[in-house]
């Protein structure tokens, strides 16, 4: 793309109030509120596609802003009864969620074609990039999206080895989307802008903790969720995908949690997520969006704590396979690996601290290649990323931090869009920070 005109603002203002009370030794309450308004805008110039035989690509553009607005308030209540023999630890509470966004995206025009995609452009180092403008108004949304929900779960001891966990959540989800471009378009073509949803989803989950000595933890879990078909960002919604019901995920989960010492802590589990009709990138028009149900299976190992008094240590390391599920082709079979998902991950960050006021901080993190798209033709390659820290105690109350990273440069692809706008990884940078206590 281009250097100068790809860029990213960002800007938060986020006010939280966490509030505790408690009423005696077996029952408690929490509750958490927070306002948060955020303004997020971002341009990008991207390639659609290549020639190699010719040495020529070309371009597309589009800039894009957000305005959102949300209230969430949760409260728990914590209590610890007994009935009979058995010991519960209960869990139950409400939770309300609002948020109201205004979204609007322009596409690029460009000088040498007249449209939204360039004419050939040769590679060279640098690219010369015709002359570009964003005049067009592709998208003009807004979106007010509301939660209530309800939940409880329950932790019963059964006797020091053994321990069942039973939960269930009620959720009410309500959108509005009023497409702006569709409304002076009117309903002629079956959109009239006036777009909405709700849903009410139960959510269960059940587990079972078995703790054959005091140190080792063996569990079993199963949990269902859901998200709604206006997307993780609660923005979107056409004719099609508001028919149609919300995705659904169901987690199973064998894990055994050791705690090495007081405090180090090594944990492992497989696990197996199954999606059912979720939305992804169609590999063959980036346009479009398709349906495509999904399994992933993996391992996850983490080791988190002290392995000395000055030494803190967080590693892990995850195995996963993701496959599309009930892909047909040709009365066959075809189910192809998901986009964005690396068969192995690493990372390990470790922290020493030199002196009660000087800690030092390096980590690394690795990532195996990865499919751009579920089309299974363009591959992420594998990186591996250096990190580093240093924390300084100022006075008791004054703290100051530097974050360095990518410390040696490495050229990397974290992730990707489709097949051609891949995102490629910070260079090296850095981050500073005092931390003020009052």
């Amino acid at each position: 793309g281009s250097p100068s005109a790809n860029f990213f603002t960002f800007e938060a203002n986020i006010i939280r109030s966490r509030l505790f009370h408690e009423f005696n030794a077996n029952h408690s309450v929490n509750a958490t509120i927070q306002y948060a308004d955020y303004d997020k805008f971002y341009q990008n110039l991207y390639p659609i596609g290549s020639d190699l035989a010719n040495n020529t690509f070309r371009l597309q553009g589009y800039n894009d802003r957000t305005d959102r607005e949300n209230f969430i308030a949760q409260v728990n209540f914590l209590s610890n009864v007994k009935t009979w023999s058995f010991q519960h630890e209960l869990l139950y509470g409400l939770e309300y969620g609002d948020q109201q966004t205004d979204n609007g995206r322009n596409n690029a025009l460009f000088a040498d074609s007249g449209t939204n995609s360039s004419n050939n452009i040769l590679f060279t180092d640098p690219i010369s990039i015709p002359g570009f403008s964003f005049p067009t108004t592709t998208r003009d949304r807004d979106s007010d999206a509301t939660f209530l929900s309800a939940f409880l779960q329950d932790q019963i001891t059964i006797n020091q080895y053994l321990q069942l966990v039973g939960g269930v959540r009620i959720d009410r989800f309500d959108i509005d989307v009023v497409d702006q471009i569709e409304v002076a378009d009117g309903a002629a073509d079956g959109n009239s802008g006036f777009l909405g949803r709700t849903d009410t989803e139960v959510s269960p989950r059940v587990g079972l903790i078995v703790k054959p000595i005091a140190d080792v933890s063996v569990y079993a879990s199963y949990s269902q969720s859901f998200l709604p078909r206006s997307g993780d960002q609660f923005l979107t919604l056409t004719p099609t995908t508001e028919s149609l019901q919300p995705e659904e995920f169901k987690n199973y989960e064998f894990g055994v949690k050791w705690d090495v010492t007081n405090s180090l802590a090594f944990t492992s589990s497989i696990f197996r997520l199954e999606r059912d009709s979720g939305t992804t990138v169609d590999p063959n028009n980036p346009l479009n969006t398709i349906l495509v149900s999904s399994e992933t299976e993996g391992l996850e190992l983490q080791l988190v704590g002290q392995l000395m008094p000055s030494w803190k240590i967080n590693a892990g390391y995850s195995y996963l396979d993701g496959r599309e599920d009930g892909r047909v082709v040709g009365g066959v079979s075809d189910n192809r690996t998901l986009r964005e998902v690396p068969e192995h991950q690493f990372s390990v960050w470790n922290r020493y601290d030199v002196t009660s006021r000087l800690g030092l901080g390096l980590g690394v993190i690795h990532q195996s290649s990865q499919f751009a798209s579920n089309g299974n033709t363009v591959e992420l390659p594998s990186y591996t990323r250096v990190d580093a820290a240093g924390y300084y105690t100022l006075t008791n109350k004054i703290r100051l931090q530097v974050n360095v990273e990518n410390l040696f440069d490495e050229d990397y692809f974290p992730n990707s869009h489709n097949d051609n706008n891949i995102t490629t990884g910070e260079p090296l940078n850095a981050r500073f920070a005092v931390l003020v206590d009052f």
